[in-house]
C-alpha cells in the first residue's frame, strides 16, 4: 500500500508532423541554439535541448520524434513544447 507520493518527472512523446522524407535538421538547430542545447551525434543520436526556465528537457530525433521530460505538471510539459515548436517548424 502506498501512503504518500510525491510526482518527481512528467515523460510525454510528441511525433511532430513532418512529411515523407523529411527529418528535422538537428545540425542546423544545435547551431541556432547551441547555448541551449547539447548535441554529439558521435555519443547519442538525439539534441537535448533545455528551454530557458523551465525546468523540463528536449530530446529531439531527426525522425521528428521528441522526448519531453522533466516537467512535474503537464503545464511544465505544455510550456516547453510551446518554446521548441516555432523552432521545429
Amino acid at each position: 500500500m502506498v501512503i504518500d507520493n510525491t510526482i518527481q518527472n512528467i515523460v510525454a512523446h510528441v511525433c511532430t508532423p513532418l512529411g515523407q522524407g523529411t527529418k528535422l535538421d538537428l545540425d542546423a538547430m544545435y547551431q541556432a541554439h547551441g547555448v541551449q542545447c547539447t548535441y554529439q551525434p558521435q555519443l547519442f543520436p538525439g539534441l537535448i535541448y533545455r528551454p530557458d526556465n523551465s525546468p523540463i528537457v528536449l530530446i529531439c530525433f531527426y525522425s521528428g520524434n521528441i522526448v519531453v521530460t522533466g516537467g512535474k505538471c503537464t503545464a511544465d510539459i505544455e510550456q516547453g513544447w510551446r518554446k521548441l515548436w516555432p523552432l521545429v517548424r
